[in-house]
């Protein structure tokens, strides 16, 4: 499955020696795998420390603040070694302590290409309920795969979304999970919605 293989990467690649003798100069490392592109798609609130307001169908609101880090870190492919950047944003819950939404983004050389991953998980490991989301980037572009459940036009809770990678989490019997079972991702606002440990689902409203 392709975004199993994804998230395995992508474990490699946290596990992985940082290289802080080139985190702080890498643009000028052609050999390193620039995360650019996944850079320049989310929204660029998220690397500012601002607050995510979203809201559920009673007009209750939520509030999940954010915070990035970047580093470079050496890894493998087939034998061959290379360094990638590695971008992380995760949203706090300031309500919730075990709330966890976290957004990395990282790649890959294969042949001539570059492959770019941008993985969100939404509670990874939770008996109850799991949902990650993958949009892959080939040299540069991100790209709507045949597995993807990508909606040109989304309609939530009264809020329209363009260009939405949407996804739900399921069990091994590939059944929705009681909680936390569906994330949305686009670029322009980045996080659209979730659904949370009572699976109610919140959508954004605002960015502060």
């Amino acid at each position: 499955m392709k975004k199993t293989s994804v998230l395995l990467f992508l474990v490699i690649s946290l596990l992985s020696c940082v290289d802080d003798n080139n985190s702080n100069d890498n643009n000028s490392d052609t050999s390193i795998v620039s995360v650019s592109p996944i850079r320049n798609f989310i929204p660029a609130p998220y690397f500012n420390g601002n607050t995510l307001v979203f809201i559920n169908s009673n007009g209750d609101s939520k509030r999940l603040l954010t915070s990035s880090s970047e580093s470079v870190v050496e890894q493998a492919l087939d034998d061959m070694p290379f360094k990638s950047e590695i971008l992380q944003i995760n949203f706090i819950d300031p309500d919730d302590s075990d709330f966890n939404l976290i957004m990395t983004g990282s790649g890959r050389p294969i042949g001539a290409d570059q492959f770019l991953n941008l993985v969100t998980t939404l509670m990874p490991s939770n008996p109850s309920g799991s949902t990650f989301n993958t949009i892959i980037f080939k040299n540069g572009s991100p790209i709507v795969d045949v597995n993807d459940d990508f909606h040109t036009t989304l309609m939530l809770l009264g809020h329209e979304f363009k260009d939405v990678y949407a996804s739900q989490g399921l069990n091994l019997s590939q059944e929705k999970y009681e909680a936390f079972s569906e994330l949305y991702i686009n670029s322009e606002v980045g996080i659209v919605g979730f659904r949370d440990r009572d699976n109610e689902l919140w959508v954004l409203d605002s960015i502060e």
